[in-house]
């Protein structure tokens, strides 16, 4: 019988194999790209509940970047969710490359068809202090008016 320290240990061939998509260590992984990732998302759209149906309660003025002409327009969202006042909830998202009039939406309902999760950045001034211990950010890529019966979100 071998000695623990004698023996070589048996390496297979295909653990050592470098792959297209290596996965980062544990340690060294970043959460943000992690989070980014459409395998991540698909997760995440199954297992967080976002309201189908919004009230749009204030609309701030899209924010695009002057020096980069390809970045996508964000628009701020404040709205809420629910059919009274015991079950409602404010759902405050950012709408990514489409804009709705902040006029023409106040107290409409809108569908947010298409969504993905961001990491939620806590803010002091305008200084970046990290990121939130709960919650998500909602980006909204994709939203259409509900017309007709507007009696329910």
């Amino acid at each position: 019988m071998a000695h623990i320290n004698e023996t070589k240990p048996e390496v297979n061939p295909q653990s050592t194999k470098k792959t297209a998509e290596e996965k980062p260590l544990y340690s060294k992984v970043s959460v943000k790209t992690l989070l980014s990732d459409p395998d991540i998302q698909a997760v995440l759209t199954k297992k967080v509940a976002v309201p189908p149906i919004v009230t749009v309660q204030s609309v701030k003025k899209p924010f695009e970047d002057k020096d980069n002409k390809d970045a996508p327009s964000i628009q701020k969202i404040h709205s809420v969710a629910g059919t009274s006042f015991a079950d409602m909830v404010e759902v405050d998202f950012s709408l990514i490359g489409t804009t709705i009039d902040a006029e023409y939406a106040i107290h409409k309902q809108y569908r947010l068809v298409d969504y993905t999760f961001a990491l939620d950045a806590n803010m002091v001034g305008r200084n970046f202090a990290g990121y939130s211990a709960t919650g998500l950010k909602l980006l909204v890529t994709k939203i259409e008016e509900v017309k007709g019966d507007n009696s329910h979100a």
